[in-house]
């Protein structure tokens, strides 16, 4: 989570001892020790959040904070924390195409959308069938190459963002529309 909110390298301790390039020297450092079978990824949050500065978050990661790390393939792919509203599910997808388009994976990692609660359930259903079927449907057709979608949680009580209802199950571990909509996502591609 390199990148601050306004489009700047987040400050800290990382960016005040090694220097603005302290996210090429991790995956460098990282290249070098691990096995392999190992892949490594860059993972952040608020990719959907697609504008600021006039720059496209997204873009700024691959063409500028990772493209050495790309360039030099000593990254494998992005995760997209998919910390997400109801308006942000097309973003998330055209974000993993852009990703897909630099030649690495991604991940949709922390996979959760905001509800303000049952009213909004057929909604949240639909955004969570939206994600699972854009993803396999852009890997099928080679726009995507989403190796895993994480879901950031169990239950709705437990979530960091309880009050928002955001997962597949409440707090009786009950299924939840969104877990329909999910499983109708992987019934719907494996029909087509």
């Amino acid at each position: 989570e390199a990148i601050e909110e306004v489009g700047q390298i987040r400050q800290g301790n990382w960016l005040s001892t090694v220097g603005n390039d302290y996210i090429y020297q991790a995956f460098k450092a990282a290249d070098k020790y691990k096995m392999d079978y190992q892949e490594v990824y860059y993972n952040d949050y608020a990719f959907e959040q697609t504008q600021w500065g006039g720059v496209d978050r997204c873009h700024w990661a691959v063409d500028t904070l990772l493209k050495d790390a790309i360039d030099e393939k000593l990254i494998d792919g992005i995760g997209i924390q998919g910390h997400i509203e109801f308006s942000d599910v097309d973003t998330i997808l055209e974000d993993a195409r852009i990703i897909c388009e630099a030649g690495i994976k991604c991940q949709i990692t922390e996979l959760d959308v905001n509800c303000n609660g049952a009213s909004e359930f057929e909604q949240q259903k639909e955004a969570y069938k939206t994600v699972v079927k854009g993803v396999l449907e852009g890997n099928d057709d080679g726009t995507m190459n989403v190796n895993a979608i994480i879901v950031w949680g169990v239950t709705d009580n437990t979530s960091w963002h309880s009050n928002r209802y955001p997962l597949m199950f409440d707090s009786n571990y009950g299924k939840k529309p969104a877990y329909y909509g999910f499983m109708e996502a992987l019934e719907e591609f494996l029909e087509e």
